[in-house]
């Protein structure tokens, strides 16, 4: 109902990157592997992530609407759905791609030969690249800070949020 099922399935795209990143760095286990070994935990958190999301709805709260301090819903859609195509994007290299020798790539090993791609783009660029290099990061950086500020839109409408559903 309303944003829940986005905000669920962004908080368990958030949480299984960031885990299945880091088990790979540690034991170097494809994400299928992962899950195979461990499927009661993973069932488990599931489980707890999305009962403990829909509790705001219980209490009558919109999940868009549940900011708490510095933590803003706002920001977390956005997290969750970068995370959910990060997730999605790795675990598919997983799956589709592997190596000349037919051994699976770690999704750790993509992300890494992403950003060395980035990193050896960014330094061959000449004036005209690191401009526009600049005005895209600019851009970026002002759509995260509209999206983290997006709350206080409601003060300065006076609370009227006619487009949302």
């Amino acid at each position: 109902r309303g944003s829940a099922p986005e905000a669920v399935n962004g908080r368990l795209a958030m949480l299984g990157l960031v885990a299945s990143l880091g088990e790979e760095a540690v034991n170097a286990k494809p994400i299928a592997q992962q899950i195979a070994d461990q499927y009661l935990g993973v069932a488990l958190v599931f489980a707890l992530v999305t009962s403990s999301s829909l509790v705001p709805l219980i209490k009558g709260v919109e999940i868009k609407h549940a900011d708490l301090g510095p933590f803003r819903a706002a920001a977390e859609r956005l997290n969750g759905r970068l995370a959910m195509l990060a997730f999605t994007y790795l675990a598919g290299q997983e799956v589709l791609g592997s190596t000349d020798g037919g051994d699976t790539r770690l999704a750790i090993d993509v992300a890494k030969d992403s950003i060395a791609k980035v990193a050896g783009a960014v330094t061959s660029l000449d004036g005209k690249g690191a401009l526009f290099a600049a005005g895209v990061a600019v851009l970026l950086g002002g759509t995260t800070a509209l999206a983290t500020l997006a709350p206080f839109q409601l003060l300065l409408s006076g609370g009227n949020d006619e487009d949302d559903e």
